[in-house]
């Protein structure tokens, strides 16, 4: 089972992001923070991650560099 990981703050469109993609047969989790979401998608190792551009504590790109630079976790797509 694929695993999809979203880094959003909103809840409606986290909830919503969730419903679709567990309908479709994923395994889905969320994270409304951009600064836990490198240690989250180490321990949880998803296939995806799905990252909003605007969160509370960092902006989307730098989320994306972050998780860019770590070698155990660059290879997981990044859809922004």
């Amino acid at each position: 089972m694929y695993r999809i990981l979203a880094v959003e703050d909103d809840s409606i469109m986290a909830n919503m992001l969730g419903h679709v993609v567990r309908a479709e047969g994923f395994e889905f989790f969320t994270c409304a923070e951009g600064g836990p979401a490198a240690d989250l998608a180490l321990r949880e190792k998803p296939d995806l991650i799905i990252l909003d551009v605007h969160l509370p504590d960092m902006d989307g790109p730098e989320v994306c560099r972050r998780l860019k630079a770590d070698a155990r976790v660059r290879h997981i797509p990044v859809i922004m």
